[in-house]
């Protein structure tokens, strides 16, 4: 077992005895600037990511788009076994990452991607530093290749999420570029908005208006990549005036638009949430 953390980057192999969650049993829903890919030894967690809420099976696997809420919960104390590669969009390949935008982030029965996994088992024993970096990087990279050459798209009946909360975050993510409000999306669906804002809280474990808010601000931020000004992007968004954008997205990614260095896909300090 091992723990990797250089510049943006952080690769691990983790293995709890009994998974070391909180009381109720679940990491709170978050998302991250940088793609995580997940491969499952041993367990019985149950995985949510965006409108995707599945059961594991040793050798399963996950590329999770940075950007993408996501949590883990677990039925038992079963032994907690995983690897789980952090890295920047940098590694990971223009075509890649545009299948992945277009596939779901579940990649079952993957078991002889183990072999890519365990290389890095043997690597954290012989190099360190930017050797280690680099190494782990070209690994996240194969590892993303091998699964979308040869990953089927995982089962709908699978999937435990319902209609309604797909429906929903659907909608939502289609129409992210519009000024959103709870009302819209309640009338939309026919719900109150009382019943709207519970029944994705349950399911999302993030408040509705929350989760747009934190979505608008990472579609300015790919934006900004591209070359987009803060003030062309907050108009793209539907934002009522740049003021209103210039706060969010402080309360979003902690930094001013003009001083977040958002082509860089620096990671956050997440290493210890899986």
């Amino acid at each position: 077992m091992f723990t990797f953390s250089w510049k943006e980057m952080n690769l691990s192999h983790k293995y709890n005895a009994v998974p070391d969650v909180p009381a109720e049993r679940k990491f709170c829903n978050h998302y991250h600037d940088f793609y995580e890919i997940f491969y499952f030894i041993s367990g019985t967690a149950l995985y949510t990511v965006e409108n995707e809420k599945r059961p594991l099976n040793p050798g399963d696997a996950l590329i999770i788009n940075p950007g993408y809420f996501h949590s883990v919960e677990f039925a038992d104390d079963s032994p907690y076994e995983r690897y789980v590669l952090k890295v920047s969009s940098g590694f990971i390949p223009a075509y890649i990452a545009e299948k992945l935008e277009r596939r779901s982030p579940f990649f079952p029965a993957q078991s002889e991607a183990i072999d890519i996994f365990a290389r890095l088992d043997r690597a954290y024993k012989l190099f360190e530093g930017n050797d280690m970096y680099y190494y782990g990087g070209a690994i996240a990279a194969q590892a993303a290749i091998y699964l979308c050459a040869n990953g089927a798209e995982a089962d709908e009946s699978t999937n435990l999420a319902g209609e309604d909360i797909k429906n929903i975050l659907n909608y939502i993510n289609e129409n992210i570029e519009k000024p959103l409000t709870m009302s819209d999306i309640a009338a939309n669906f026919h719900f109150s908005s009382d019943y709207l804002s519970r029944k994705f809280y349950q399911y999302m474990k993030t408040p509705i208006m929350k989760y747009v808010r934190t979505k608008r601000i990472l579609a300015a931020k790919k934006m900004l990549i591209t070359g987009i000004k803060p003030t062309q992007a907050a108009e793209i968004l539907g934002f009522s005036d740049y003021s209103t954008f210039y706060r969010s997205y402080i309360s979003v990614t902690g930094k001013s638009p003009s001083d977040d260095p958002a082509a860089t896909d620096a990671l956050t300090s997440a290493e210890s949430e899986k």
